[in-house]
């Protein structure tokens, strides 16, 4: 009976040693919880305070001055015309786009445009090669006269032959005068010298056939 009564106290011992410890386990927990709470509550209480903070730094920096006011009324709408412009570009841009397809038609006709440009000419009309030819003629006279006088002379300078036959006589234009003088040089049929600043003109064989 003595031993039965000394096993029931030891498992007794035993039950309320089990629960301290799960008590004390249960206490470790929640001690760890609340602390895990009060750092969540203090960051979320720092970060109010920041924010209340900030708000009270853009208080402080809001324009009372007229003049400020002022600039804020202004840059405010200035936005909203920028704002409108855009709009108003939107509105166009919408409106090519519909246009889009004319305009693609129009650049078809162009290029075929362009493509015919860059056909082969034709051959020239009975009117075309009449004045061909008689322009090619006038070159011919024009170089005959040029050369006459060069022989006539036999050196002469560019400045005085071109004083006689352009300003004088009105045989061609100044640049004419010159490009013919050179067509005569290439075809070897006058010869350019040269004296000091003068360039003179004299002709190679007097009796080369012109």
């Amino acid at each position: 009976m003595a031993w039965f009564k000394k096993k029931n106290e030891e498992e007794r011992w035993q039950d309320l040693n089990q629960y301290l410890t799960n008590s004390f386990a249960n206490v470790k927990s929640d001690t760890s919880n609340i602390f895990e709470w009060l750092k969540f509550l203090y960051q979320k209480s720092t970060q109010q305070e920041q924010l209340i903070s900030q708000l009270q730094n853009q208080l402080s920096q809001t324009p009372t001055s007229p003049e400020a006011i002022r600039r804020l009324i202004d840059s405010h709408y200035a936005y909203s015309n920028i704002h409108g412009r855009i709009q108003d570009l939107n509105r166009k841009i919408e409106l090519l786009s519909h246009m889009h397809d004319s305009h693609n038609q129009q650049i078809n006709q162009f290029h075929e445009k362009f493509e015919d440009l860059n056909k082969p000419p034709k051959q020239p009309n009975i009117k075309e090669r009449i004045i061909q030819k008689l322009t090619r003629n006038s070159k011919n006279y024009a170089k005959t006269v040029i050369l006459s006088f060069i022989e006539k002379y036999h050196k002469i300078p560019a400045l005085q032959l071109k004083e006689m036959l352009v300003d004088e006589q009105k045989l061609c234009s100044k640049s004419s005068f010159y490009r013919l003088l050179q067509e005569l040089e290439q075809e070897n049929r006058v010869e350019l010298l040269s004296d000091g600043k003068n360039k003179l003109y004299m002709a190679k064989n007097p009796l080369l056939k012109r």
